[in-house]
């Protein structure tokens, strides 16, 4: 949400998400809503890997590796890191006419997906299309229909 508004979103803060049910003010931690959490303080998995790899390495709610890797007490990433608490109600994908996003794409510092693009940017993502993604590798450029990305695809004839 901070593309197109204010910390605390007095601008856009009370538009309803795609949802129907809540607005940002409800959502976002941006605009003052969402949910407090706070990670497992000094957690780390057997690997020693923190909270930070498993929002480097796998979706918001991590269905990947959330309940793979435990510390040595068996606690998992499920349970110790906020970002694998996420519910995803939404795909964070989209399918254009003959494109589709590239699955799981988020912006690297907003955690927004290119769902969220024409919320906060124009079409072919002038402003904010160089940014990267988690991944370190995919430009919203790259990754998002709307931004001129994506993977094209076509539906059989017939």
């Amino acid at each position: 949400y901070p593309y197109g508004d204010e910390e605390g979103c007095p601008y856009y803060g009370d538009d309803l998400g795609i949802d129907g049910n809540h607005t940002a003010n409800d959502a976002c931690c941006y605009c003052g809503g969402g949910t407090e959490c706070s990670n497992l303080e000094g957690w780390v998995d057997v690997g020693n890997d923190d909270c930070t790899w498993y929002i480097e390495n796998d979706s918001p709610g991590c269905p990947f590796f959330g309940d793979y890797f435990f510390d040595s007490n068996g606690t998992a990433a499920n349970d110790a890191c906020c970002y694998c608490q996420t519910e995803v109600d939404e795909p964070l994908f989209a399918f254009y006419n003959n494109c589709t996003d590239i699955p799981d794409w988020l912006h690297a510092e907003y955690f927004v997906s290119c769902i969220d693009y024409p919320y906060g940017d124009e079409e072919g993502c002038p402003y904010y299309g160089d940014d990267l993604g988690i991944d370190g590798n995919h430009t919203a450029n790259d990754a998002c229909c709307y931004c001129g990305g994506g993977t094209e695809c076509s539906n059989l004839e017939g």
